[in-house]
């Protein structure tokens, strides 16, 4: 594939497409100069530096507006590579405790050589000057920052759907109660820190896909969790609730050219993404559940500035954050540490970020200013009314999407070996993997979303054989797709969609997106 560069103006929102809130306060944003007072990193380190982000109207954006800073390939690539190396995230993000005239309260400094992000504006880099390639950095979105937008109350009704799907709920009306996902025998990830006391329910958890290690290039298959039913339907529950509400603030993100190149992409593979079938789907979900304390020691290398080195990165990384902590707590900041930017929203406790995982990014742990018993007795009274409350103050629900998913240079477990093909001889039960067409229904979105995700597969590797093989195939691919069917929820027979993209009729359009992807 030949890349070509995509042009934003062939990728343009129409005017009534786009956002209507209103144009952002700040037309530039500059990090503050360090104090003379304030602490050096440490030894060896540095600091991460922002660049002067100035706003920019444009309908490439859903938003129409985007705060771009310059970037140079030349100059900036091998400055950052340095700089993220030795990074250090400044003392600033955690707030002071200092006595107030009314008692104890935070004081948040700010931040040197850092901005803090305006939710609901994206920014982006301009590469070498040229308007035509801004590349995202990520945006941060909060309920009042989404208000003006149609999708408002479907973005604001799955988040709640996520947050009783796990935290769990109380009978109230007609909402039946959920139990909190700590109920379930649920399994850490190799990332969780193995230090974690004796029944607690800190760490991190994979309830989707994820890149089984030690076969070669790896495998991806469906990650391993509580086989039960009530467990696989509540996570079903949160999966499609959180595909649906990354797809919405992906495009509230994204360019539309890096958007609907993204969907293209998504499609062409047919990307496992967990929730559905929306070409946008993440294909990894991952749960970090911590309690107050050190974010390090509840999550691992999770709770300090990493980056996600198997993530793909045009597909960016939605992050929801959800803290459960009384009024005038610290929530706790969240740093991209490249681009200098940090988000941290005072008493706000719900925040999207979407954000480039492959870059380092680190949470911040929350903290409160009442004692333990005061905090006892909040949880009491406020609390445990509506949602049943555990040691876990902070719900981090990350949706990722693995590189290998997306380009296919891996191993993908989609069935049980069936001798025919490359998929080689059927193994012993202990040697065999766990595959999507076993275990992948309640991930992928119910049983119409996974039927016709594996049809797409089963097509699509028929049709890439016989190509292969200057074999023709006699009847149109559609048709074929069409001839397959599978049992509705009623025992009624349920003819597959088409193929989202036709091999033959389709053939300019995918050449051509292919090479703007691949640039």
């Amino acid at each position: 594939v030949v890349p070509q560069k995509p042009l934003l103006d062939d990728y343009l929102y129409a005017p009534e497409e786009l956002s209507s809130a209103p144009m952002p306060i700040y037309s530039t944003l500059s990090p503050p100069s360090p104090h003379p007072n304030d602490p050096l990193p440490p030894k060896h380190f540095l600091y991460p530096q922002a660049p002067v982000f100035t706003l920019r109207k444009t309908s490439a954006y859903y938003r129409g507006y985007v705060y771009v800073a310059p970037y140079s390939r030349e100059d900036s690539i091998a400055t950052d590579h340095y700089r993220m190396l030795r990074v250090a995230p400044p003392s600033q993000l955690t707030p002071k405790r200092v006595d107030g005239i009314d008692g104890p309260q935070y004081l948040h400094e700010p931040v040197p050589g850092c901005v803090q992000m305006v939710p609901g504006v994206p920014y982006a880099f301009e590469i070498d000057g040229d308007p035509n390639e801004l590349h995202t950095i990520g945006a941060a979105f909060t309920f009042q920052s989404l208000r003006f937008d149609p999708d408002f109350w479907d973005i604001y009704k799955d988040t709640l759907l996520v947050i009783k799907g796990l935290r769990g709920c109380r009978k109230a009306g007609n909402t039946d109660a959920v139990f909190p996902i700590t109920h379930w025998p649920i399994r850490t990830n190799d990332r969780s820190p193995a230090t974690a006391p004796a029944g607690s329910k800190t760490g991190s958890y994979n309830l989707a896909s994820t890149l089984l290690k030690g076969n070669g290039p790896g495998v991806v298959l469906p990650a391993a969790q509580v086989d039960m039913q009530d467990f696989s339907a509540q996570v079903s529950t949160v999966l499609q609730a959180a595909s649906r509400l990354r797809r919405r603030l992906l495009r509230k993100t994204l360019s539309k050219a890096e958007f609907e190149l993204l969907e293209f992409n998504c499609d062409d593979m047919n990307v496992v993404g967990f929730g559905g079938l929306e070409p946008t789907n993440a294909t990894g979900s991952q749960l970090n559940l911590s309690s107050l304390g050190d974010l390090f020691k509840n999550l691992g290398i999770q709770g300090s500035p990493h980056a996600d080195s198997n993530d793909e990165e045009t597909a960016r990384t939605h992050f929801m954050m959800a803290v459960d902590l009384p009024p005038n707590s610290n929530p706790g900041a969240f740093l991209l540490a490249r681009a200098g930017l940090y988000v941290r929203e005072v008493n706000c406790w719900i925040i999207h970020l979407v954000f480039d995982g492959t870059d380092i990014h680190s949470g911040f742990e929350p903290s409160t200013l009442l004692t333990r018993e005061e905090l006892k007795h909040w949880v009491e009274t406020e609390l445990e009314t509506a949602w049943r409350h555990s040691e876990i103050s902070r719900i981090g629900l990350v949706s990722y999407s693995m590189r290998s998913a997306h380009n296919r240079d891996t191993y993908m477990s989609m069935t049980p070996s069936v001798r025919f093909g490359n998929c080689g001889p059927e193994l012993p039960p202990k040697q065999r993997f766990r595959d999507y067409a076993t275990h992948g229904q309640e991930i992928l979105g119910g049983q119409e979303a996974w039927a016709n995700r594996m049809g797409r597969e089963l097509v699509a590797q028929l049709w890439n054989g016989l190509q292969q093989c200057n074999l023709d195939l006699g009847v149109d691919v559609d048709t074929l797709s069409q001839s397959i069917s599978f049992k509705g929820p009623e025992g009624n027979s349920v003819q597959l969609e088409p193929l989202p993209l036709h091999p033959l009729l389709d053939r300019e359009k995918i050449s051509r997106m292919r090479s703007q992807f691949e640039y």
